[in-house]
């Protein structure tokens, strides 16, 4: 079982993430240590990582790629793969319209061919780290010309594994076509894994690609407690966060829960964190995270993973304040200890 643990930050201080890992890595259970973004940059947030660990991959699951330029965002792979000594792995997503339009104030435009330029413009940048001078001809989105432009800083790699995160086909697609890996969003079942591998080997089959190659990364919304219902409320706390979304409401209603779907929006609106929980069902719940005393979650993790795959354990973190994210993150990190 290839494992991964999220230490998601913004709760948390980044030393707090950068302790954290350091015990996650010493515990001898983790090959890789993942951060994402929202109240902090998630490359702040990998630095910390990367600054606290010596073994372990260092990953981004995600950040976001369009409100940062390719260049903005290929300086600061290589400024993280340094600290990490080429450890590190960049996991990035489109983020929704709302976030990129709203927040940031920039055009959506159509993301998947955004995100295959966006790859390509990194690759291509990263050539400064060899000593080139890229150009990139103006495509839709992205085009440059950094002639005359050379790194002096030298860096471990000249290229860093690109991991795209997707939740549907298109994206998905694109992952097996052009990336070195996929992050699975963490509101994903088992019939979710299963269109994901469907549709990254349909990518990888229009380049003539192994879809071996492309490291299929799925994150998994977990919580364990002595306290089997404290463990089950947290989980749910996460989930209801995700399906209250337009973006991901789909994959409630696939399954058949769209009625829990409806209950834990309208909770929402009216910012009710207690009805958007009461809305989880059992039956949601354990579709889509582990959850539960420490047998549970390691029996249950242990059934989730699978040949090939890297599962991510995410502790929740919405609704959770920072000591209990700490306390949750340790106690998995022990559950899964092999020291």
């Amino acid at each position: 079982m290839k494992l991964g643990i999220c230490i998601f930050g913004d709760s948390l201080p980044l030393a707090e993430v950068g302790r954290l890992a350091g015990v996650a890595e010493a515990s001898g259970g983790f090959e890789s240590i993942w951060t994402g973004e929202y109240w902090h940059s998630g490359f702040q947030a990998a630095a910390s990582i990367a600054r606290a660990t010596s073994r372990v991959r260092v990953a981004t699951g995600v950040v976001q790629a369009f409100p940062r330029t390719p260049l903005i965002t290929a300086l600061e792979a290589l400024d993280v793969d340094d600290l990490a000594g080429g450890r590190f792995v960049l996991g990035i997503g489109p983020q929704v319209q709302r976030y990129n339009e709203r927040l940031h104030g920039i055009e959506y435009g159509k993301p998947v061919a955004r995100m295959r330029e966006y790859v390509k413009a990194l690759r291509t940048l990263w050539g400064l780290a060899a000593g080139e001078s890229p150009m990139l001809p103006r495509g839709e989105y992205y085009g440059f010309d950094l002639t005359g432009f050379v790194r002096p800083a030298p860096a471990p790699r000249t290229a860093i594994p690109i991991h795209i995160s997707a939740v549907r086909p298109f994206m998905t697609r694109l992952a097996g076509e052009c990336a070195d890996g996929m992050v699975g969003h963490p509101m994903s079942c088992e019939r979710d894994l299963d269109d994901y591998e469907e549709w990254l080997a349909e990518g990888a089959a229009r380049v003539g690609r192994d879809v071996s190659e492309v490291e299929h990364v799925q994150f998994v919304i977990c919580s364990v407690a002595a306290d089997e219902a404290q463990a089950r409320r947290e989980a749910a706390q996460q989930v209801a966060l995700y399906a209250s979304t337009q973006t991901y409401a789909y994959r409630l209603e696939q399954l058949g829960f769209a009625e829990e779907r409806a209950a834990i929006r309208a909770a929402y609106q009216g910012r009710d964190l207690e009805g958007m929980v009461q809305a989880v069902s059992a039956r949601v719940l354990d579709a889509v995270a582990v959850a539960g005393t420490a047998d549970v979650v390691r029996d249950r993790i242990r059934q989730r993973a699978r040949p090939g795959h890297t599962t991510v354990l995410a502790p929740p973190t919405y609704g959770v304040g920072a000591d209990r994210v700490c306390e949750l993150t340790e106690d998995l990190v022990r559950l899964f200890s092999t020291r």
